[in-house]
């Protein structure tokens, strides 16, 4: 044990959950989590400022922040409200508005105006209208990957629920504590996924997500979100009021930024909302290329 009380106890490092002691606390790990310097800086200051919350560190191990953050989503059933959208590409930017509905587990509708275009999908199928072209694009949701639903806006609660998306493919660790906030890393269980890893910002507060961030094999950066100005719904429903990623390909960044406003959670929507019917003699192309027309 050194002046501030910090030790690690030898024997600890036998068991499957490694015990870091602050003075007479414990303060327990699972192995596999990265007990680093910046870590144990944030647990140093925690024990001096107790008022800064060492209970959320104490109780932080991996799953217990999953399911506090799963806690915290499940409780949304539906939202609705206005969107605008605004794409920037180098020095082109482009903006949209539109209205939305999600309803969970995996229903999405949201009509864009100027250009108008709807984007509308439930349990098997995804359609995308280009209204103005009179060309709709169908998608098998069941071959669909976490990234082309991304692509879509149809990753559950707009990709808030990334630890039940990931939870199968992945292996969670804590790596990072950051301005109060737990970092855990995802890293794939198979070699065969295009990634390294995935690194999910927690805000242990309030149990959100502040922010995701997608590594390449090289551990380059290839896709960064960000959940922002969060508010509170009722009496205990949180959601952000704008969502930014941003796209890295190469030497090129597509930015994106949703923004959202009158909106409404857990109140009822009908599933006829997210049946969608595609217009007489507009053009229904597949990803394979396949044409079809009603």
């Amino acid at each position: 044990m050194d002046a501030l009380g910090l030790k690690l106890a030898p024997s600890d490092l036998k068991e499957e959950r490694v015990n870091l002691w602050i003075g007479e606390r414990k303060v327990p790990f699972r192995k596999g989590s990265v007990v680093n310097p910046v870590g144990v800086s944030v647990l140093i200051v925690l024990f001096f400022f107790p008022f800064l919350g060492l209970n959320f560190i104490a109780a932080s191990e991996v799953e217990d922040v999953i399911q506090m953050v799963n806690g915290q989503y499940s409780k949304i059933k539906s939202i609705q409200g206005m969107i605008r959208r605004e794409i920037r590409d180098g020095q082109d930017t482009q903006s949209v508005t539109g209205r939305f509905l999600i309803k969970k587990p995996d229903r999405y509708y949201v009509e864009f105006s100027d250009p108008h275009q709807i984007v509308c999908s439930n349990d098997s199928l995804c359609w995308v209208e280009k209204v103005e072209e009179n060309v709709v694009l169908k998608f098998h949701i069941a071959k669909m990957n976490r990234f082309e639903k991304e692509a879509l806006g149809i990753g559950g609660l707009l990709g808030l629920n990334v630890f039940d998306q990931l939870r199968e493919g992945f292996s969670f660790s804590l790596f990072d504590t950051l301005e109060g906030n737990l970092v855990l890393s995802a890293k794939p269980k198979s070699k065969a996924r295009l990634i390294s890893q995935i690194l999910v910002k927690v805000d242990p507060k309030r149990w959100v997500i502040l922010a995701y961030e997608i590594f390449d094999l090289k551990g380059k950066l290839v896709s960064q979100t960000k959940y922002e100005d969060y508010a509170l719904y009722g009496d205990s429903l949180l959601f952000p009021k704008r969502v930014k990623t941003k796209s890295i390909y190469g030497e090129k960044t597509l930015e994106e930024t949703d923004s959202f406003s009158r909106l409404r959670l857990n109140q009822f929507i009908s599933d006829d909302k997210f049946e969608f019917i595609p217009p007489k003699k507009a053009k229904i192309i597949t990803p394979e290329g396949v044409m079809e027309r009603r």
